[in-house]
């Protein structure tokens, strides 16, 4: 988190999306690591477990392409994104 910027190029970028997410004190990067630094490994493990290990999910998504076949479906096909929201309370996009 707290490693120099490879190039101008990238420490520009950092500036501009700073100034984009109206942080002014560029002091983003410092800010991270301090939350990092104070995240115990115990607690890590254990948001990791309960959100990526036990509460497995995941989305494919395909197309016929030119022999106009899918895969088999293992869980449910949807064709369009308001059938996916249907049923569904929130989303969380970073």
């Amino acid at each position: 988190i707290l490693q120099p910027d490879k190039n101008l190029w990238a420490r520009a970028e950092f500036y501009w999306q700073s100034i984009a997410r109206k942080q002014p004190e560029f002091d983003s990067r410092r800010l991270m690591a301090e939350a990092v630094r104070g995240i115990s490994r115990e607690s890590w493990e254990t948001y990791f477990n309960s959100v990526f290990i036990k509460q497995r999910r995941s989305l494919q998504v395909v197309a016929p392409g030119r022999w106009e076949t899918l895969p088999p479906v293992v869980g449910a096909r949807y064709y369009d994104a308001g059938s996916i929201k249907k049923g569904h309370d929130t989303y969380i996009i970073d």
